[in-house]
């Protein structure tokens, strides 16, 4: 695996995204509202597949993880992602699990989705805070109840401001689902195209699916594709 594109993958796993920030600017154009807050129980574990699609060539990153809430105080959830299996154009990459296997990301959310802690366990330089937090399965969830229509304030994927849209409320794989569009620039390490979709499922505040088109700096524009599995 190119060492540029392990470490954007690394970055959108563990320390590529900032999310949360005020919220605001709600519009209703609907009757019922819903309530998109993080709503998790302890133990609680969430499977994701991270791809990464590369515009320009033809490898593509594969990244199974598992991220699970080891405690819930208040509005606070403390959760713990461990990556499971790297692949390169579908095949295992030993290289890459040998680092990334042994590593943790530790963050601390609160209701709206907010990083307020976050680090890294297990990683070759010890373990560190990270100053950057959160990452691409993330959401900036609104401070309130909101209807199908709305816009609030928020920020995207690199941490810039955002605006975010409540689409339309879906079935997804037999789970009443948000469907999200937010409008981000990006930032000078990472700059995005176009909206970005996310779903969110109604009844714990995670994220079903992402996806963006995303040019990191000094690399080709490519697609960063989340799952739940």
């Amino acid at each position: 695996m190119r060492k540029a594109l392990l470490a954007t993958l690394v970055a959108l796993v563990a320390v590529g995204c900032s999310s949360g920030g005020p919220m605001g600017g709600v519009t209703a154009l609907a009757a019922k509202a819903y309530d998109l807050s993080l709503k998790v129980k302890p133990d609680q574990a969430f499977n994701y597949t991270l791809v990464i699609t590369p515009e320009q060539g033809s490898q593509t990153a594969e990244v199974d993880m598992t991220m699970k809430a080891e405690k819930v105080e208040g509005d606070k959830t403390t959760f713990r992602t461990k990556i499971t299996n790297v692949r390169q154009d579908g095949k295992p990459v030993p290289q890459a699990m040998a680092m990334l296997g042994k590593m943790s990301i530790i963050q601390v959310r609160n209701k709206r989705g907010e990083t307020i802690s976050s680090a890294v366990e297990g990683s070759p330089m010890g373990n560190q805070p990270v100053n950057e937090t959160n990452s691409v399965y993330t959401a900036s969830l609104p401070e309130k109840a909101v209807n199908v229509g709305d816009t609030w304030a928020g920020k995207d994927p690199t941490g810039a401001p955002a605006t975010y849209k409540f689409v339309s409320v879906e079935n997804r794989g037999g789970k009443e689902a948000a469907v999200l569009e937010l409008t981000g620039a990006g930032n000078d390490r990472m700059k995005i195209e176009g909206p970005m979709k996310m779903v969110v499922d109604l009844t714990t505040g995670m994220t079903i699916e992402a996806t963006m088109t995303a040019t990191p700096a000094g690399q080709s524009k490519m697609k960063v594709a989340l799952k739940q599995v």
